[in-house]
């Protein structure tokens, strides 16, 4: 029901369709046709086409211009051309103001704009449709609009009538992958997946702008910043969103691409960059230990002019993943897997084919499932070094493992004994990631447990949903008591 989803749409889960920006669109739009489906892609890839312009029409938020039917909002860059020729147009006037109009011309160039104003009104063209042009700062193409929605559409036919299959998908496919994937098509990358495998193009990158509807719900759309400011040399972004475990502010980033000849504006839920004459290498030192930040400053790292030093970065696997990446590309890189980074500039990086290594917080979840259940399980290409600490947890439980063939084989059967204590650290320590996870395997455990959280305040969100499943934990501070071993029912 709307209710259990939270939605009045079953576009979760559907590219184009499925974050909550589009979603809402959908709300207040309810489109009806296939053609309407591509106007709302077109709107959602658009800057100032959707909000500021076409949502203000659709509900009658100016009287002047009264209420606009959706179908007839603009959607895509074609529609302002054909638009102007049935008005009446020559056709090669019709496609001078498209091309004005979808690359925001109208606010940069205003004497240029009121020429092409006064021909509009020669032909009787709407006030209101006028209004919509000079609002527009970037317009999609509706062959691009038309093709994803194509693909949604295929993939919203296996979501309706094969949802095994649709959701087999779904779940071995990362959800952030396709809000990530979203925000880039945006840009102007061109994406293709073919199985497990994501082919991006990014030749070429139109729009350095991402508003605060695409990166409200993913906090690693943050990462974006360095290497948009490495290719472009500026950047709009809205503040990134995502889980609300606790304070997670992006100072750190901020000040890393400061310090790398970056001005930066805060506005009212907006982040802008600037470096006119492109990144310079430098000497940051992180006063906190962090995965992101120290990320975004590797992505800076290697566009910069010179060489960039990085001082007390994360130890987290990802970076060394991202360094390994990096280096394929042509980065030149030195101390990978401490916490001091060197990097300098290379000519130019190159194209890339990579694998990227298991997830071990995935890894670990599937694991810990197993161990709930008392089951036997098989992880295929994880690497036990990377789980230490989530291993050593397992077997504390009763639980053995063992590699063979490239294979992490866990027997989960003899599970029986509480855990006296595990504190969240940061990496090699155990992940607080896995922190809820693990509170749920200990309730199906006879004793008392404890977990201290020391990474995130907000990280026992959980507590309450077990209790109401007949969970006994104690709550005070950041040191949570579970008392396994009574039976639990659903909710």
């Amino acid at each position: 029901t709307p209710e259990q989803i939270r939605s009045t749409t079953g576009s979760y889960g559907v590219p184009e369709f499925g974050t909550p920006f589009v979603r809402n669109m959908l709300e207040d739009t309810k489109p009806k046709t296939f053609a309407e489906l591509v106007k709302i892609s077109g709107l959602s890839h658009g800057t100032d086409v959707w909000l500021n312009n076409a949502a203000d029409l659709v509900a009658g938020k100016y009287d002047k211009f009264g209420k606009i039917e959706f179908k007839n909002v603009i959607g895509c860059r074609d529609d302002i051309m054909v638009y102007l020729m049935y008005g009446g147009l020559e056709p090669a006037l019709a496609f001078k103001i498209m091309e004005f109009v979808r690359k925001g011309m109208a606010s940069k160039v205003p004497d240029g704009w009121k020429e092409f104003e006064e021909e509009m009104r020669k032909h009787n063209i709407p006030e209101w449709y006028i209004w919509s042009c000079g609002q527009i700062k970037y317009m999609f193409p509706k062959a691009h609009a038309t093709a994803y929605v194509l693909m949604a559409i295929r993939i919203a036919w296996f979501k309706v009538h094969h949802p095994i299959y649709y959701y087999c998908a779904y779940f071995s496919k990362r959800a952030d992958v396709f809000e990530m994937e979203a925000i880039l098509r945006s840009m102007g990358v061109k994406t293709a997946w073919s199985g497990h495998t994501l082919e991006l193009d990014c030749n070429k990158i139109c729009e350095t702008g991402i508003p605060g509807e695409e990166t409200r719900t993913m906090r690693s759309s943050i990462l974006l910043l360095g290497s948009m400011l490495g290719r472009c040399k500026r950047i709009r972004i809205g503040y990134p969103g995502g889980c609300t475990i606790g304070a997670r502010p992006v100072d750190l980033h901020l000040d890393a691409m400061k310090k790398m000849g970056v001005l930066i504006r805060e506005t009212e839920g907006e982040i802008c960059g600037e470096c006119p004459e492109g990144l310079s290498g430098a000497h940051i030192h992180f006063p906190i230990s962090s995965v992101g930040a120290t990320e975004n400053a590797l992505l800076a790292g290697v566009t910069a002019r010179g060489e960039t030093f990085l001082e007390n970065c994360a130890l987290e696997p990802e970076i060394m993943h991202l360094c390994h990446f990096l280096q394929a590309m042509g980065a030149e890189i030195r101390g990978i897997g401490t916490r001091k980074i060197w990097m300098r500039r290379a000519a130019a990086l190159r194209d890339v084919e990579y694998t990227i290594p298991t997830d071990r917080i995935v890894a670990g979840t599937c694991l810990y499932a197993a161990a709930a259940t008392r089951g036997h399980i098989g992880l295929k290409d994880v690497d036990p070094q990377e789980m230490k600490s989530v291993l050593r947890v397992y077997e504390k439980m009763g639980g053995q493992w063992e590699m063979r063939s490239g294979t992490l084989r866990a027997n989960a059967a003899g599970i029986r004994f509480p855990v006296e204590q595990v504190c969240t650290m940061p990496y090699p320590g155990f992940p607080t990631d896995m922190q809820s996870i693990l509170m749920s395997v200990l309730l199906t455990v006879p004793g008392e447990s404890r977990i201290e959280e020391r990474i995130f305040e907000k990280r026992f969100q959980i507590v309450e949903e077990l209790r109401k499943m007949g969970g006994r934990i104690t709550v005070t501070g950041r040191q949570a008591v579970v008392c396994g071993g009574r039976k639990l029912t659903g909710t």
